[in-house]
């Protein structure tokens, strides 16, 4: 529970920074500001961690100074600023806005629950790099170079606020921190949605988003797909307000930078927003300075990595940069990887999409047993798809704003299809979605809005079974978990761990590496052991005395480039010669072995 504390204090921290640099905007609701500020807050609190951490200070106590030195007298200044409101005749909430309400309360309720339950084996990205490179960091007390683990070398802002919360000894804190930005996005669509069209359609988008179940399980996590979303989204929706007050347009940008520092897809929405610019007929030197002020923001993360790997968007720029400890072959392979979401991408394909990613359930067999989502029973409303195939039958004059909503969503729907067509991948194009099928809906005829209604209603009604009966329970403490807790109780202080066929050592309190060839070409020179006895010299050699290996990724992946597999050869000869000794064992079928090196 002390993680809800520590993001408590964030929360009011974040608010104040951001409230400062909103102070000279004059328009907007109370809780329109609010949630830009705190989203802005955040940004300023993550880059001065950043900054922290280069300089060698990603400690608890130098951290959490330098977060309120930094922040407190901006907070201080942000409050003071604050305008004061004029008391306003309160109107009824109505039926739709109370049940709003309770769906909306409820969703965050039970979800903030699953946030402060351990992340469980399925959440793969925080065990294995969303978690696990900043306790890393903490382990060394600075921010450094980890060549072994290459989505380190990510954009990592909200990973930032995930290492200040490790630092404080809350797990919990950290995920919390995923699930606020789950909140922000959803009152965000609340009050874009009110400001531009009305507070009906507003209401109606904001619980359409609310009860997505994708939207929903990742809110329990410590991904960053939520925090892309919130930022991109309040990009779009401050160049809606810019019509009015030309100061959102700064706004815009640095939430754009925000998202760019968040994950590299978002490149591709800040070329759609110059683009979006453009087609506004703005004057061609403020879309210039609007996409500089953003590639601004977002440059130090791809200056980091450009200095440590020689590719600001390592690995993905292999053929143009060449960077450290990759090749041809790990760069076809990861292609493989990500190709191995979705069903193609042809023009049929591309036709059938929200078709075929709405109804994943029905596309599964036992050959493929996911198809654009591991966590399948989690996947994208139909409402989405409902309403959005319907909307050229319900509307007969077009707003502009619900068209640049409708092509926003696109944009980022084209994206995920031609580079990752992974589910999570498309919940920044749900908030703009949302605000044009509600949109539509209200334009719509009583008959229409009924039918739509109903399918609202069913459709939140599936999302909040699912995060009762899916997300409140915690999940069972499972085999990983436990042979790495034996590590951190039975192994030496300066004892390093190699792993194998498996990449999550979050729980790992010793130091680590991605010991196969394929994480990080290079590093371990695999072309060079002769046999086994030069394999386990070397490694003994590194320091790296205990090995384990996941036997059930063992067994399931085949058909690996031969290039990858010589370990696998070493590691069973080793054994089989007896060079190894078996140390423990986790899990009945298909378990978690550790080695120790003698």
């Amino acid at each position: 529970m002390i993680g809800i504390v520590y993001l408590l204090v964030l929360v009011a921290l974040a608010f104040g920074i951001g409230a400062f640099f909103l102070r000279r905007l004059l328009s907007g609701s109370l809780l329109e500001r609010v949630v830009f500020a705190i989203s802005l807050g955040l940004g300023v609190v993550s880059y001065t961690i950043l900054a922290l951490g280069l300089l060698k200070l990603a400690k608890t106590v130098p951290l959490t100074i330098g977060v309120f030195v930094v922040g407190l007298p901006l907070a201080i200044l942000g409050y003071r600023s604050l305008p004061k409101r004029e008391k306003t005749k309160e109107s009824s909430a109505g039926a739709l806005g109370i049940a709003v309400a309770l769906v909306m309360g409820l969703c965050a309720l039970v979800t903030l629950v699953g946030a402060l339950n351990p992340p469980g084996e399925l959440e793969w990205d925080s065990l294995s790099y969303h978690l696990a490179a900043p306790k890393r960091y903490l382990q060394e007390g600075r921010i450094y170079y980890i060549p072994d683990d290459h989505h380190s070398n990510f954009p990592f802002t909200l990973n930032m606020l995930y290492l200040w919360m490790l630092s404080l000894g809350s797990v919990s804190g950290a995920k919390l921190c995923h699930w606020l930005c789950g909140v922000l996005l959803t009152l965000a669509v609340y009050t874009c949605g009110t400001r531009h069209f009305s507070k009906a359609v507003g209401q109606v988008a904001a619980v359409m988003v609310a009860t997505t179940p994708i939207l929903l399980w990742e809110s329990t996590t410590a991904y960053i797909d939520l925090a892309l979303a919130l930022f991109s989204f309040l990009s779009f929706y401050a160049v809606l307000n810019a019509h009015k007050e030309p100061r959102w347009l700064v706004i815009s940008a640095v939430l754009m930078g925000l998202a760019l520092g968040t994950k590299s897809t978002a490149l591709a929405f800040w070329a759609m927003g110059a683009l979006g610019l453009l087609a506004m007929r703005l004057p061609f030197r403020l879309v210039v300075a609007w996409a500089g002020i953003a590639l601004v923001v977002g440059l130090p993360w791809y200056l980091k990595t450009f200095l440590y790997t020689g590719d600001p968007v390592y690995p993905f720029g292999w053929k143009l940069f060449h960077g450290h400890y990759w090749n041809d072959a790990a760069a076809l392979g990861y292609a493989k990887d990500q190709a191995a979401f979705g069903l193609g991408k042809d023009p049929l394909h591309l036709l059938l999409a929200p078709w075929n990613v709405t109804m994943e359930a029905g596309l599964i067999s036992q050959e493929r047993k996911y198809i654009f989502t591991e966590y399948w029973i989690f996947g994208i409303s139909p409402v989405y798809l409902g309403l959005g195939m319907a909307l050229p039958l319900l509307i007969r004059r077009w707003d502009k704003t619900a068209v640049a909503c409708l092509l926003w969503g696109l944009g980022i729907s084209a994206t995920w299809f031609f580079m990752m067509q992974q589910t999570r991948y498309l919940i920044p194009a749900l908030p703009a979605f949302a605000l044009a099928c509600a949109w539509g809906l209200a334009q719509a005829g009583k008959l229409a809005q009924r039918a739509g209604g109903v399918l609202i209603a069913l459709a939140a009604l599936w999302g909040t079974y699912l995060a009762l009966t899916e997300l409140l329970p915690p999940a069972p403490r499972q085999a990983l978990e436990v042979a790495e807790t034996w590590i951190n109780q039975n192994t030496p202080k300066d004892a390093k761990v190699a792993l194998f066929d498996e990449t999550r050592g979050f729980y790992l309190d010793r130091p680590y590496v991605w010991a196969q060839p394929n994480h990080a070409p290079g590093l371990l020179p695999y072309d060079s052991y002769a046999d086994v006895d030069a394999f386990l010299a070397d490694f003994k050699r590194r320091g790296y005395t205990y090995l384990l290996q996941n036997t059930l990724i063992t067994r399931l992946v085949k058909n690996e480039d031969p290039a990858w597999t010589k370990w696998r050869a070493l590691l069973a000869q080793a054994v089989e010669q007896g060079k190894l000794e078996t140390v423990a064992t986790f899990g009945q079928e298909n378990p978690i072995i550790i080695y120790r090196v003698p």
